[in-house]
């Protein structure tokens, strides 16, 4: 599990101010502006890592980002994970394959427990490089 990294982008804003997790102003500003939060899960929790002005520079963003972490040389083990946004995700996915040398490279639903908190339209991926 240590060598795994998730990042993720939120859809909308709207399901953390309901959850008390983003104030109604933030959201707001970052509804206007078209922000896309990209974060990542540490020790449970989700933290900010970057920002992206639409949901395909997000998608662009985490592409980067992965780009920062995977091992050269390595094959890549990859889970492109949503919540209800297949379309999002099979466009990530795409990119990925064509970017990384992939050992393996699959498309699963985000559990129900983080989709009640983010929202539908979270598109993500865990991976890690190795054996």
């Amino acid at each position: 599990m240590s060598r795994v990294t998730l990042l993720a982008t939120l859809g909308t804003l709207r399901y953390l101010v309901k959850g008390g997790r983003v104030p109604i102003a933030a959201a707001l500003l970052g509804s206007l502006l078209q922000i896309k939060p990209i974060f990542t899960l540490t020790d449970g929790e989700a933290r900010p890592v970057t920002k992206a002005r639409t949901a395909s520079g997000a998608i662009r963003s985490i592409l980067q980002l992965m780009e920062q972490k995977v091992v050269k040389g390595q094959l890549l083990h990859v889970a492109v994970m949503h919540a209800d946004a297949l379309d999002r995700a099979v466009v990530l996915k795409d990119q990925i394959s064509s970017r990384f040398d992939c050992a393996e490279l699959f498309i699963a639903e985000f559990t129900p427990v983080m989709g009640a908190h983010t929202g539908p339209g979270l598109v993500g991926v865990a991976f890690y490089s190795g054996d």
